[in-house]
């Protein structure tokens, strides 16, 4: 028996993309935060020197629960991706602030002290937009708009309001993809409370560098393929006051797009301000990942500057990832 003909193949394929579009409308009922941590974002050694304790309390679930947590981003039949609902009991202010304490704890924070941080607040909105690459991956990009509360031992309370993006690729070769938006999901979590405790270090808790993140510049330093993701990482996790100079020394060196994309990404959560001018002159030119990283980090750095590229470039994007991500932080949509 001869097999299916190319056009014969063509078409089983738009059934199993219809099919396993059709099994993607669900519901999340259950997440795990081991779900959200892998070998790059696990934080194995402090950041900060534990000077400094972190005392985190309750974060409210303060989001819209009948809108869908994960929503499709792309509406091209072979670029959708699949949707979900959040199950009304899982709690994701709880499992963030979970999140919040055993992060805290991984970057070297006392969990509690005479004078520590109370760290509260309210997540106003959460989701995952997906997006399917054909035969491929799909990509889950993650946001999060949370207003913390914080207070320092009988300090006065104090607001911040926050906006958390990443963005998240899974495979599977069977047909449903609720385990890959899961994963999305508690990595949105993980990295977002890395990075709210990170950016809230630099404005508000002050904690230094811890001593061992010196090795992590070393060995961020190393060229190409040798150098470690995780190094870089970390290293924008740490607040080092050095990092920045050495990553804008390697980004135009460096001629991997994704590699590229995590010195970008690191830049952003260092919040440094000397990064906007070479990220905004190599903007149009960069590729589609590193666009959409600039724009994160252009968000989490603000100024006028961050915000022209974001407002202008960012929202004529000629890419629905990058462009969405623009329209979110401009206030667009």
């Amino acid at each position: 028996m001869s097999g299916p003909t190319r056009t014969g193949w063509v078409c089983l394929g738009f059934l199993a993309l219809a099919s396993a579009t059709a099994l993607a409308i669900g519901t999340i009922k259950e997440l795990a935060l081991t779900e959200g941590r892998d070998d790059v974002n696990r934080i194995a050694a402090p950041l900060v020197d534990g000077s400094v304790a972190v005392s985190v309390g309750t974060i409210a679930s303060g989001f819209d629960r009948n809108a869908k947590i994960v929503r499709r981003g792309a509406t091209n039949f072979m670029t959708r991706g699949p949707e979900y609902n959040l199950d009304k009991a899982l709690d994701l202010g709880a499992l963030f602030a979970t999140a919040l304490r055993e992060e805290a704890t991984a970057m070297g924070f006392k969990p509690s002290g005479a004078e520590a941080w109370e760290v509260g607040g309210t997540i106003k909105d959460v989701y995952l937009e997906s997006k399917q690459i054909p035969y491929g991956a799909t990509l889950f990009y993650g946001y999060m708009d949370v207003e913390f509360a914080l207070k320092k031992g009988g300090g006065a309370p104090q607001a911040v309001r926050m906006r958390l993006h990443n963005y998240n690729g899974g495979y599977n070769a069977g047909m449903g993809r609720k385990d890959e938006a899961g994963s999305g999901l508690a990595h949105l979590i993980v990295e977002g409370a890395q990075e709210a405790l990170a950016r809230l270090n630099r404005s508000h808790f002050k904690a230094p560098p811890a001593a061992g993140v010196s090795a992590l510049i070393d060995q961020v330093k190393v060229p190409g393929p040798q150098r470690k993701d995780g190094a870089v990482y970390q290293l924008g996790l740490s607040g080092a006051p050095d990092a920045p100079g050495v990553l804008l020394q390697l980004i135009p060196q460096e001629t991997d797009e994704n590699r590229r994309s995590m010195l970008i990404e690191a830049l952003g959560r260092l919040q440094a301000q000397e990064a906007v001018p070479l990220l905004a002159q190599r903007f149009t030119t960069e590729d589609e990942d590193c666009r959409w990283f600039t724009l994160k980090a252009m968000d989490y750095i603000g100024g006028d500057v961050a915000a022209g590229v974001v407002k202008g470039a960012g929202v004529k994007d000629k890419d629905g990832g990058p462009r969405r991500l623009a329209e979110r932080i401009a206030g667009a949509k």
